[in-house]
């Protein structure tokens, strides 16, 4: 499968999966590969990250296309950008789980350019995806899986891996403030004890003896002096901020001085720079304990190292910050070890020593520590016994965990089903509720061409080329391709992968689509009358203020000869400042350009129909005015002050255009009735008008 890279790299990957069932699909690439242990959580440098993370997002994207799937379970960011690659109608249903929602995949974007770059390197175009993706002038993976999540699945979906965890994102974390409260829930991670003490059934007596055994073999190991009579503590993890291996550098000075037969133990990758300042700190202090403090830099720990070290451990040490769930303290309980830690997040399931922190500096955290080792070290021998005996007991089942993820499954698709049906109706209703500018001056003003709304799919949608063969196909076939196909071979296979389209990018019109969307357009007798009717509505909107203008331009012209028409002007007429002919017409510009804003805003509020009814009444009760005007001379002014503002109610009408579009078919018929009765009913008033015009124009000829 060949997926095109940011900055017109090409990386090449893999598919396999067994041939009788396809259960679990693994994807391999160079991207992947050149990783090693030493470096598994970290990156090179920022623009490795973004070029492994959409090279995954865009990988799994092509495989739900492609293989149809219609439920896709995500863990943290690192696929959350999956589904903008996807369209919505071809979206599966998502369950996203929260291992540690900390790191939540964001990235600043102060400048355009760095927007740029960001939108380039995901291959995402921003005009499409941008309401999800962006989140507090940050490009955020996880709100937009979120935000889809809210729009397809109503919130549903959204797990964390234990209870108290779940509590703390939906409270602190700004991307979980859109998924309701009661949807964030909280299902404890499951481990099976087969292979562990706990799941050999020993005692805690046996437990203690084998334990002695396993520290001796372990202090020659890592070069600490060797005694049945110390007491061995052990940080196993990422050496990070969140694990608060700081906040161990701090305290050891304190602990290590006050217990001498304590010794400390601090193994596990680099992840961040707080974690590497505090491993030279631990380094730095071990010259002054030999044989008591090792503190190694970037020792990854694993296969028969890690049980001896889990197997010789008296104590795990867990002051996370932050932990939501964790799994170093059950398999150190597992095989007899105590916890002292933090209680935070999934922490403080299995029998040890915490602390609960008042404040988030690194002095108060240490002292907390300091004191929960006081009291770990000090206790008995049969309490420790007790201790011992209790963590192997606790029990985590797999089958617990996994039917209450079966439960959020069935919520998750009577959510989706609502959600869809729901979207359904709204579709329906906006048959009759789409303004204007939702559908007409949207599809003429955005430079859509008719090319791509007739052949190309929806914004946000990977076009790809697929097909299966027997052995993965290297062609360098680079033809731009738009439509999705894929064919099964018998023999299974891995994906060959022709092209994937920038979202968005420019595509050469398609003669045979544009020719399609012409005959989809076309216009009919029918809609070409209804649009005629509508231009002549919108002429008559501005023909009241026209028509006193008109008059009142006639009445100063022939002044002298008024005297034979019923309808000579009068020095009494009310508000007589406005008797001048210019201050009439500035009146009249004023009024009517101000009031502009006004019938758009009302365009966009209201339905094409119920547009043109307001625009209907408006013009009708404006020519009724201007009648009256004529026959009581006095209110001349006042009427032009009233029609003066209705000038240019019938100027948004224009925007409607010719009403071809598959969208608006349903206006027509309506339209054309109410566009009639209107026409029909201005004529009459116009009639009614015109003697007293003709009276005028005759005295003036005369």
């Amino acid at each position: 499968m060949r997926l095109p890279c940011p900055l017109r790299h090409t990386y090449d990957l893999t598919l396999d999966w067994p041939l009788a069932a396809c259960r679990y699909l693994l994807l391999q690439a160079n991207v992947f590969r050149h990783r090693t242990r030493s470096d598994i959580y970290s990156f090179a440098s920022e623009h490795e990250m973004i070029t492994w993370l959409s090279i995954v997002n865009q990988a799994v994207a092509t495989v739900c296309l492609n293989w149809g799937v219609r439920r896709l379970q995500l863990h943290d960011y690192h696929g959350a950008l999956s589904l903008q690659y996807i369209e919505k109608s071809h979206r599966p249903e998502v369950l996203y789980i929260a291992h540690n929602a900390h790191y939540n995949g964001v990235f600043a974007l102060p400048t355009k350019q760095r927007r740029a770059y960001l939108y380039n390197m995901f291959n995402l175009n921003p005009a499409a995806v941008s309401q999800y993706t962006e989140h507090k002038s940050a490009f955020d993976t996880l709100h937009s899986l979120l935000a889809h999540m809210v729009e397809a699945q109503k919130g549903v979906g959204c797990a964390a891996v234990s209870p108290k965890y779940a509590s703390e994102i939906r409270t602190r974390l700004s991307p979980f403030w859109q998924i309701p409260q009661d949807e964030v829930i909280g299902i404890l991670n499951a481990m099976d004890p087969t292979g562990t003490w706990a799941g050999d059934g020993i005692s805690a007596d046996e437990a203690i003896t084998r334990k002695t055994a396993a520290k001796l073999k372990l202090q020659q190991r890592m070069g600490l002096a060797v005694g049945e009579q110390f007491q061995l503590a052990i940080f196993l993890g990422r050496l990070t901020h969140q694990k608060g291996v700081d906040i161990i550098a701090e305290a050891a000075p304190q602990f290590m001085a006050r217990h001498p037969k304590l010794q400390l133990l601090v193994l596990g990758p680099l992840g961040d720079v707080a974690g590497a300042e505090a491993q030279e700190a631990l380094a730095t202090l071990a010259v002054d304990y030999p044989g008591r403090l090792v503190a190694p830099a970037n020792h990854y720990v694993s296969g028969e190292e890690k049980d001896l070290v889990l197997a010789a451990a008296d104590y795990c040490l867990c002051p996370s910050r932050y932990e939501p769930c964790g799994l170093v303290d059950i398999e150190f309980g597992w095989y007899g070890g105590l916890i002292i830690g933090n209680q935070t997040g999934g922490l403080g399931k299995m029998p040890g020593f915490y602390f609960q922190a008042a404040a988030a500096t690194v002095p108060h955290l240490a002292a907390k520590l300091t004191s929960a080792f006081q009291a770990a070290l000090s206790i008995s021998a049969d309490k420790r016994r007790q201790l011992v005996g209790d963590a192997l007991a606790r029990r985590f089942p797999v089958d617990a965990q996994m039917q209450a993820y079966q439960k959020l499954w069935r919520k998750i698709d009577t959510a989706s089903s609502a959600a869809a049906a729901s979207g359904r109706q709204q579709r329906a209703a906006n048959s009759d509720t789409d303004t204007y500018f939702a559908q007409s001056w949207q599809r003429r003003n955005l430079n859509l061409q008719a090319a791509a709304i007739a052949a190309a799919p929806p914004a946000g949608v990977v076009n790809v080329t697929i097909t299966r063969s027997v052995t993965s196909d290297s062609s360098d076939d680079k033809s731009p391709t738009v439509a999705v196909a894929s064919t099964r071979s018998k023999s299974g296979g891995g994906f060959s992968l022709s092209r994937l389209s920038r979202l968005g990018q420019k595509q050469q019109p398609d003669k045979k689509a544009c020719k399609k969307y012409q005959q989809d357009e076309e216009i009919t007798p029918k809609h070409a009358f209804s649009n005629y009717l509508v231009v002549l509505l919108q002429s008559m909107s501005m023909l009241p203020s026209l028509m006193l203008l008109a008059f009142m331009v006639l009445q100063q012209i022939s002044r002298q000869t008024w005297s034979t028409c019923p309808l000579r002007p009068h020095d009494n007429e009310w508000l007589p400042g406005l008797n001048s002919l210019v201050m009439r017409v500035i009146w009249q510009l004023v009024l009517s350009t101000a009031a502009a804003p006004l019938w758009t805003t009302l365009a966009f509020r209201n339905t094409p129909r119920g547009y043109v009814h307001i625009v209907c009444f408006t013009t009708v009760a404006c020519l009724m005015i201007v009648v009256l005007s004529f026959i009581w001379h006095q209110m001349m002014n006042v009427a032009l002050l009233l029609v003066s503002p209705f000038a240019l109610a019938g100027a948004p009408l224009v925007s409607l255009g010719f009403m071809g579009c598959n969208q608006e078919l349903s206006e027509v018929r309506r339209l054309c009735k109410d566009t009639a009765s209107c026409t029909c009913a201005s004529l009459a008033v116009i009639c009614i008008a015109m003697p007293h015009d003709t009276c005028c124009i005759s005295a003036w000829v005369s």
